[in-house]
């Protein structure tokens, strides 16, 4: 049995993406190709990789073409198909950022058994920069993303925890903060070695999901991860997510400057959005602690006046006021 499970899901990107990927993992250093394999799982049959592009790479690779069924059932057939005792989930336009991100990660795995291994990762912009991802969730690196985290199989069997089907984008938030609310042995890993490259073609760059599309997705996914935290027995988790969203909402629709821009009918929907899972959900914000409040309010807050969001024109208070109106 392979110590490490790499898993690629593959929709209809060309080989010449996914290459850099193959490529990266081809040379890592410090680590016997014998302690891992990587498991490309086709999402669709329009793209299918030629086998003898990938009979370039000497390590152990297997490849899976299954029926379109989304991201988040690609990823779990992966898993299924994977024996690996930790597995990771890389996307397949991304790349291992050095020659020893593998090495670091088993360094991890042969000194302690964990459940969820964090670790920042370098994210590409539009513009060329490159910035390193580090946000912060109740302690731990990032919630946001799957990029350059690392899974106990036997964690993830245990607590019945996988992708949810239902979700076809933003489906990351779910599986991760679900993971790192049941999760009871975190690691966090401050050496970046993964990165999340810019693919302007990407679901997440191209526009092609239009914004009451992408804003009817994150509210599903607020459903699904409010509803199965709290079915978990995970209020304080519930409660401190759904807070974060609202802050992070009101900062975003009571500014122009946040991460960018916004016009009108944009903060609309956004607010549409958040009212809806704000009124099902309000009971939760009735005992959250006062502590567990001024901390995540603290934390936004901090990112947003970052982001040159320095004035609010109405209270947080007030202004959830109008999403019960």
């Amino acid at each position: 049995m392979k110590r490490l499970s790499i898993i690629i899901p593959h929709y209809k990107e060309p080989e010449h993406v996914i290459a850099p990927l193959l490529y990266s993992i081809e040379n890592q250093r410090g680590v016997e190709r014998s302690r891992f394999d990587v498991t490309i799982v086709n999402d669709g049959k329009d793209v299918i990789l030629d086998e003898n592009f990938l009979e370039h790479f000497s390590f152990d690779w297997h490849y899976i073409v299954d029926d379109w069924k989304g991201v988040s059932a690609t990823r779990n057939l992966g898993y299924d198909k994977t024996t690996g005792d930790y597995v990771m989930w890389c996307d397949c336009d991304d790349c291992f950022a050095n020659i020893y991100g593998l090495k670091t990660i088993f360094e991890y795995i042969d000194k302690q058994e964990f459940d969820i291994l964090n670790s920042v990762f370098y994210e590409e912009t539009e513009n060329g920069n490159v910035l390193v991802r580090d946000n912060k969730n109740n302690g731990n690196i990032d919630s946001t993303f799957a990029h350059s985290k690392v899974f106990s199989r036997k964690f993830l069997d245990e607590n019945n925890i996988h992708w949810d089907p239902e979700l076809k984008f933003n489906e990351d938030v779910y599986f991760i903060h679900l993971a790192q609310a049941v999760a009871k042995n975190i690691v966090n890993n401050y050496t970046p070695f993964y990165s999340w490259c810019f693919n302007p073609a990407s679901v997440t760059h191209n526009g092609s999901v239009d914004e009451a599309k992408y804003f009817k997705h994150c509210q599903n996914t607020m459903f699904h991860l409010i509803d199965e935290l709290m079915r978990r027995g995970k209020t304080i988790d519930a409660q401190i997510y759904l807070l974060q969203k609202l802050f992070s909402c009101y900062c975003n629709v009571t500014t122009d400057t946040w991460f960018k821009p916004r016009s009108k009918e944009s903060k609309n929907l956004e607010t549409a959005m958040i009212s809806a899972v704000y009124k099902k959900y309000i009971h939760l914000l009735d005992t959250i602690p006062v502590n567990v409040e001024k901390d995540v309010i603290k934390n936004i807050r901090t990112l947003a006046y970052d982001h040159y969001f320095v004035y609010e024109t109405i209270t947080f208070k007030d202004w959830l006021k109008t999403l019960n109106a």
